[in-house]
């Protein structure tokens, strides 16, 4: 179901997506419609499905493997350069999750070190906070060349992208982890009313 879902979701009529482009046919920017939210539901199950996956012996299989993970990397990032593949790199994503988590591949061992799982940790918040210094970036772009200076895009991104990872951390430590906590008491407290066990994973 999620598979068709997202495959119809590529095949829309260009008149009914904004910022319609015919390379990456997933990629909604459109706020106002709701088929951002149509191709996150499915990724969202797919994501699931991949948890689940990694405590199946089909799974573990996939995870102990020294090539599966490294294969579907190059793969991932060839479909990455090709048009119209989102379908396929979506797809493969949950795959390639699973593959991840045992540290057999020398992808799993790189994704596992300690640098990566806080960048890992602080993607959600570098998502959302690098939208916001789009402005400006293009700011300190019109600034910067109308001053003259040298490779002004480039030192406009390289000032962004520095102040993106402290914005970010502070987020995750006073927006993200505290909002995590404070969902999990509301729902550990519901369970716990109906007389089950309070979840603590």
């Amino acid at each position: 179901i999620c598979a068709a879902v997202l495959a119809l979701l590529c095949v829309l009529p260009p008149s009914l997506v904004a910022d319609y482009d015919a390379r990456t046919p997933l990629n909604f920017n459109g706020y106002w419609h709701a088929f951002p939210v149509a191709r996150c539901l499915p990724e969202f199950t797919l994501g699931i499905l991949a948890f689940r996956l990694a405590g199946s012996s089909v799974g573990r299989r996939l995870a102990a493997s020294r090539w599966v993970a490294p294969a579907l990397c190059l793969t991932e990032l060839v479909l990455l350069g090709l048009p119209k593949t989102d379908l396929y790199i979506v797809l493969l994503v949950p795959l390639l999750v699973v593959a991840l988590t045992s540290e057999v591949s020398v992808p799993g061992r790189l994704l596992a070190s300690a640098p990566i799982e806080r960048l890992g940790k602080l993607s959600f918040s570098i998502y959302l906070v690098h939208k916001l210094l789009l402005g400006l970036e293009s700011g300190i772009y019109a600034r910067a060349h109308a001053a003259g200076l040298p490779h002004a895009q480039t030192l406009a991104a390289a000032v962004c992208i520095a102040l993106t990872f402290p914005i970010a951390l502070a987020a995750y430590r006073t927006i993200e982890v505290p909002g995590r906590r404070a969902l999990r008491a509301v729902f550990e407290h519901r369970t716990f009313r109906l007389g089950t066990v309070p979840s603590r994973v």
